[in-house]
Order: C-alpha cells, then sequence, then structure tokens
C-alpha cells in the first residue's frame, strides 16, 4: 500500500506525465509507449512541434488536442481585437509607448509558442488511439484559413487607428528620406494647422505633405520662398549636405524654416533654382489647404497641377491621417524621431 501511495504521488508531481484521463482514453505513458512501440521518433515530433510556428496551437491540432490548440490559436485573435479597442481609447501614441505595446506583444506571442510547443512535444511522446478528422491536413488548413478570417478584420481595424508606411521618394527630406519607415494615425481630427505634417488620399497612392496655407489665405511662391499673406517665410541656411535620391546621392543646401502662423520651425532642402521655384498668386478655397513638400525642388505637391502628378489644392477630406514618428530608418539614431517638425 506504502509503495503504491508513494507511486501516485510521484506520477501527481511529474511534470511531463500524461493525465490520468488520456491514459484511460488509449494512450500509454511514455515507457509503455517505447516498449510496445508506439513511441513517436524524436525527429516527428520536432515536425509536429514545429507546426506552431505556422500559427500557434497548430500542432497541437495535429496530436488531437482541440481544447488546448482552441485555445492556443485564441491568444493572438484576442490581442489584435484588444489593441483595437486600446488604440480607440488612448491618447495619441509615442515612440515610447509604441516600444512599450510591442515589447507587451512580443512576450505574450513568445509565452504562446513556448506553452503550444511545449504541450505539443508532451502529447506527440505517443501514438493517439484514434485520429480525428480536424487532427489531419485537411483540418488544420481549414484551421489555418479559419484564422486568417478571423485575423483579417482585426488587423483592419487596428490601421484604421495606426498604420505603417514607407517613404518611397525624397520629397519630404529631410523629415523623412527615402525609404524611412513610419507609423501614422490614421485619424484627421483637425483642425487644419500651418506647419502639419499630413498623409493625403490620391487616386494612385498616399502623399506625405507640409500644409502651407490654409482656407481663405493668399498664397505666392518666389525665388523659393512662400509668402503667406504678405508675409514671407523665415529661412535661414544651415549649410550643404547630401542627401539619397532615387537616382543615387544628391547636394542641397539645408534651411531652417517657419511658415507664417506657424508654430514651430522645420527644416527644408533646396538643390538650387528650379521651375517650381517662382508661382503666381493663389488663394486657398473654403474646406482646401495649400500643401508643399519639404524638399521644394523635388517635390510635386500644390504646386503642381494633378496631370503632373501634383495635388492642386487639397480637400479637407483627402487628408485621411497625420505621420506620427520614424519607426525604421538605415540611420539608426533617426528611430524614434517625431515627424511632425
Amino acid at each position: 500500500m506504502k509503495e503504491r501511495d508513494a507511486a501516485n504521488r510521484m506520477d501527481c508531481c511529474n511534470p511531463i506525465s500524461l493525465p490520468a484521463h488520456d491514459r484511460a482514453n488509449g494512450e500509454t505513458d511514455l515507457a509503455q509507449a517505447i516498449e510496445d512501440g508506439t513511441a513517436r521518433s524524436p525527429l516527428r515530433r520536432v515536425g509536429v512541434a514545429a507546426l506552431n510556428l505556422l500559427g500557434t496551437g497548430f500542432g497541437l491540432l495535429r496530436v488531437g488536442r482541440a481544447r488546448d490548440a482552441a485555445i492556443q490559436m485564441a491568444v493572438p485573435i484576442v490581442v489584435l481585437y484588444a489593441s483595437a479597442l486600446l488604440f480607440r481609447v488612448m491618447p495619441t501614441a509615442t515612440f515610447r509607448w509604441g516600444l512599450v505595446y510591442v515589447t507587451i506583444v512580443v512576450m505574450i506571442y513568445l509565452a504562446t509558442l513556448v506553452t503550444a510547443v511545449r504541450l505539443t512535444w508532451r502529447y506527440r511522446a505517443v501514438r493517439p488511439a484514434t485520429r480525428p478528422w480536424w487532427s489531419r491536413w485537411y483540418g488544420i488548413l481549414l484551421a489555418w484559413i479559419l484564422s486568417g478570417l478571423a485575423i483579417g478584420p482585426a488587423v483592419t481595424l487596428c490601421h484604421q487607428i495606426y498604420k505603417p508606411f514607407f517613404t518611397p521618394s525624397e520629397s519630404m527630406g529631410p523629415t523623412l528620406a527615402l525609404n524611412e519607415k513610419f507609423i501614422a494615425e490614421m485619424r484627421f481630427r483637425g483642425p487644419a494647422r500651418i506647419g502639419d505634417v499630413v498623409l493625403i488620399k490620391t487616386p494612385r497612392a498616399p502623399y506625405i505633405k507640409r500644409i502651407a496655407a490654409v482656407a481663405g489665405d493668399r498664397i505666392v511662391m518666389r525665388a523659393g520662398v512662400p509668402i503667406v499673406n504678405g508675409r514671407a517665410a523665415d529661412q535661414q541656411s544651415l549649410g550643404e549636405v547630401t542627401f539619397l535620391s532615387s537616382t543615387g546621392p544628391e547636394a542641397a543646401e539645408r534651411l531652417v524654416e517657419r511658415l507664417p502662423n506657424e508654430r514651430g520651425a522645420h527644416q527644408i532642402l533646396d538643390t538650387g533654382p528650379s521651375d517650381v521655384d517662382d508661382m503666381a498668386e493663389r488663394t486657398v478655397p473654403p474646406g482646401h489647404v495649400f500643401v508643399l513638400g519639404d524638399n521644394r525642388d523635388r517635390s510635386a505637391d500644390s504646386r503642381s497641377p494633378m496631370d503632373q502628378f501634383g495635388l492642386e489644392m487639397v480637400a479637407l477630406d483627402r487628408i485621411i491621417g497625420r505621420p506620427l514618428f520614424i519607426h525604421w530608418s538605415a540611420d539608426r539614431s533617426r528611430i524614434g524621431t517625431p515627424v511632425t517638425h
């Protein structure tokens, strides 16, 4: 009797022993499985455990653990929907806030993945007496499709608030360099203010520009200097720099500019005299803004007509968001830099 009690205590405390109800359903313990030839080889166990890399819980589905698989598969879906809700109620994200959020999400994913792999390795040690249809390849494929259908709307909901972009041109340098990646807030709540950097919807792709004038303003360009309501923008040179364009390195003058009625200052690039340095006076109509690129001689903006890939006057309902911060750059020192100024 004492020996039996001791054996029972050892079995209960063993972290890798299979639950009693599994053995009652036809599974044997690992030692017995090795003896009677029903044990799985380590290589096969690794292969099945690796299914969890395709999606957390898929390995558990393969070994017939439907309940455990459902729990592990639900975790990333729940996290995405919870994120969509969190994004809507929290203040506008900063780079530090985003870094904390990403760290938490990655830790949750890794914990879920490790748990799924560990459980799959445990239950894959022996051959199940029966294999239900949902543990076969077509069942796993169906689960993968259903997971994708559940995750898709969650990602869409998240992207309605925050969305990643990259800069395919040098038109907003030095604020945003070629191929830099940034996070944008996809809620334009107004009002449109001079100096704000905004995302603009076009038939081709979103444009990134800076608001230079708002409704009712009169704007003219002379020798590359914007003049709004008779007041010229203040520009001060910072010297010569080299920037990366789509055709290679180019030289330009870097300037600090402050537009009339702008809250702060920003930097621009001037590559020299060009056809867009001068523009006749225009009045911004109601419900519109006039925008410029920071790399003035490499930007198609409100100075150019639509048939020349420009923007003309931009209606407010075409503003779909605003860049927040750079989250990836070849220049690592720029990661986390705010995009506003």
